[in-house]
């Protein structure tokens, strides 16, 4: 009986081990190093941007002449919501798919919902204020002066007002249920929408930088250099973590990471616990915030060669540890935006003189190689072999035409099978090999190579018959070499007797 256990058990183990070892892999990283940059859409005839933000599945475009447009990237369309036709301050304000618009030199605002495009944008005259702090479908939440601001813009009232000291920082809210968190460097406010109260409960930990909010608790980066977790519900630190500097901007997570970027140029991925799980430095200074993906933490850098230029981007895989670099082409001339694992951007082509919707990400692709690579003999076996990059469970349907269009040879490849194929010619010509490839993750795909078949034994023919004609003048050439070699050898014998012959006159 323990036998048979035994053998069952083997059976299963190296069944499951066999099984396990012929599985192919059926995921693509979200950022490999084969990475492409695609110019997917030229914005000729619109004004300047002022910000780009995603909305579901698309890109919302704001430019300063107060225009609001939405950009489809798998059909590469335009669509323009509204367009206000006013000069707007370049601080846009984004929140909850609200958009907040400033005319310029004005105190007059536009509120424009992205989640009701049918509507006219919410227009409010006269409202001073220093700082926009945040808003929902019903509440701006704003600084002015001395005073905290929660305002009903529906109906032009304030709902609540709170007195802060005149030295006090303010640095972001959220909305979270039925209450608005608002942070500044001294206090977390607390406002009940449904009592129309504020609390105030006072930070040991005065902050630094605008907070993230995650479950129940608010990280943010204080004062005196420490990443701090702040318990909602207790009012009190759940943990804080000594860092080199002050952390300026706000953390950012993933699912199970908490991620910050100080001035110090290193990145830090810090589980919810509090324990740092790893780190990394960058080669040049952060140009702007990073982009959290869904495997990846994008970090913009200046371009060491052109300090001015933030067309690098490094790749911190949080799930691994590495990363990967990239340097795109052109000059970034907007913030960058993750949707559907690319990053979107605006980038400038100074000799074209126009601006470009880029995106950046994995490159799935085929790439061709047919050898041998210089000479291809007629008769002679040619080998194709197809190159996938990025892709899952390829086919490949090829098919090889001559100079007339004909196809003289077609095969399906793939289905577990290895993507390469011999053909023989038969003819010499020039002909063209079309390969079209469909993936799991990844269609109609199509790569081209055109290749020269010749006739090794027309061309060395042709070879030793010019070789052949011109034997007869090299070979008078050389009996006329000859006869001159002969004239010289006889000219310097009879010299050479005349010298012999004076000698033997001299005397003694």
């Amino acid at each position: 009986m323990k036998r048979n256990t035994f053998i069952i058990f083997v059976l299963i183990f190296f069944s499951g081990l066999f099984w396990s070892c012929g599985q192919k892999v059926k995921i693509v990283p979200e950022i490999t190093p084969v990475i492409t940059e695609e110019i997917i859409y030229e914005l000729k005839d619109r004004e300047t941007l002022g910000k780009i933000i995603k909305h579901e599945d698309k890109l919302v475009f704001i430019t300063l002449k107060g225009e609001i447009f939405r950009f489809d990237p798998a059909k590469k369309v335009i669509e323009s919501l509204t367009d206000f036709d006013i000069d707007i301050d370049p601080e846009i304000f984004t929140q909850n798919n609200m958009v907040v618009l400033k005319q310029r030199d004005t105190s007059n605002y536009t509120i424009f919902d992205l989640d009701e495009t049918q509507q006219p944008g919410k227009k409010i005259d006269n409202l001073t204020l220093d700082r926009i702090i945040g808003i929902d479908k019903n509440l701006l939440v704003y600084r002015n002066k001395n005073k905290l601001f929660i305002f009903d813009y529906h109906s032009n009232t304030n709902k609540k007002e709170v007195e802060i000291e005149k030295d006090t920082l303010l640095f972001n809210s959220e909305f979270s249920g039925n209450s608005i968190l608002i942070l500044s460097n001294r206090k977390l406010y607390t406002y009940d929408k449904s009592k129309n109260t504020v609390q105030a409960c006072e930070m040991k930990d005065g902050a630094a930088s605008g907070f993230l909010l995650d479950n129940g608790c608010i990280y943010y980066g204080s004062e005196n250099r420490k990443l701090v977790k702040f318990s909602l519900r207790s009012k009190k630190v759940k943990w804080s973590f000594n860092l080199p500097v002050i952390l300026k901007l706000k953390p950012q997570k993933t699912d199970r990471r908490i991620i910050i970027t100080p001035e110090d140029n290193n990145i830090y991925f810090f589980n919810k616990k509090g324990s740092l799980r790893r780190w990394a430095g960058f080669d040049s200074p952060r140009a702007l915030p990073a982009v959290v993906m869904k495997e990846n933490v994008a970090v913009f850098l200046m371009n060491r060669a052109y300090r001015w230029m933030n067309n690098k981007i490094r790749f911190f895989n949080y799930k691994k540890d590495d990363f990967v670099s990239y340097e795109f082409n052109y000059q970034l001339e907007s913030n960058p935006v993750y949707l559907n694992d690319y990053l979107y951007l605006l980038s400038k082509d100074e000799e074209k003189e126009v601006t470009n919707i880029s995106k950046i990400g994995n490159r799935y692709d085929v790439e061709l190689e047919i050898k041998p690579e210089h000479v291809k003999p007629m008769g002679k076996s040619i080998t194709f072999t197809i190159k996938p990059i990025n892709l899952i469970d390829p086919q490949a349907r090829v098919n090889i035409f001559d100079k007339s269009q004909k196809s003289v040879f077609s095969k399906e490849i793939g289905k577990d099978k290895d993507l390469f194929f011999v053909w023989v010619p038969e003819k010499a010509e020039k002909y063209k090999c079309t390969i079209e490839i469909n993936a799991e993750n990844k269609k109609n795909l199509k790569v081209e190579g055109d290749f020269n078949v010749v006739d090794i034994n027309k061309i060395v023919t042709g070879y030793y018959f010019e070789l052949y004609k011109r034997i007869p003048t090299l070979f008078l050439k050389d009996k006329k070499n000859a006869g001159k070699s002969e004239k010289l050898e006889k000219q310097e014998e009879k010299a050479g007797e005349t010298k012999k012959r004076k000698k033997r006159r001299l005397p003694g």
